[in-house]
């Protein structure tokens, strides 16, 4: 994705989070590669994201990992042209280490996600499978810091006229 599609990208998320979820703007959280089978969303290490013990914050964590596995579905729409009703169901965490530097929020699972949509799009049924999004810090070590699984879950819209 060039960087203009990526500042259109960042520039959409941002209006609808100020819209339906503030809390998903005032995170920071912008998406910095994105493709068919990958995205990478980071967080800044600043006042507002961190904890009392200096990490990045649970549930800026959260966010991020929220925004990660839900780029690769606004992706899939937008290469399709259809309407998809998008959820999480559940999610699991593992927070490994403190972050204690700006976060990069990586998943690597764009061939589930290509799978669930064309089922949705064949059966019009609701489908739900497991992504996992991993949080490191990079500027400090090459380690994950933190583990998401996350069950999405995606339901084709019919559009009506």
């Amino acid at each position: 994705m060039s960087s203009w599609e990526l500042f259109l990208t960042n520039l959409k998320i941002k209006l609808f989070a100020w819209w339906t979820i503030p809390l998903l703007a005032i995170s920071g959280a912008k998406i910095i590669a994105l493709d068919k089978r990958s995205v990478k969303v980071r967080i800044k290490h600043w006042w507002l994201t961190k904890n009392h013990i200096g990490g990045i914050y649970l549930g800026t964590q959260a966010i991020g990992a929220d925004i990660t596995g839900g780029a690769l579905v606004l992706n899939a729409m937008n290469e399709s042209d259809k309407k998809v009703s998008v959820a999480f169901k559940s999610m699991q965490c593992e927070f490994l280490k403190r972050p204690e530097a700006d976060m990069i929020f990586t998943c690597n699972d764009g061939e589930i996600v290509d799978q669930m949509m064309e089922e949705t799009f064949k059966t019009g049924e609701r489908v739900n499978q497991e992504v996992t999004v991993l949080g490191s810090c990079p500027k400090l070590s090459d380690e994950i810091v933190s583990k998401f699984v996350l069950v999405l879950s995606v339901k084709f819209r019919k559009r009506t006229t």
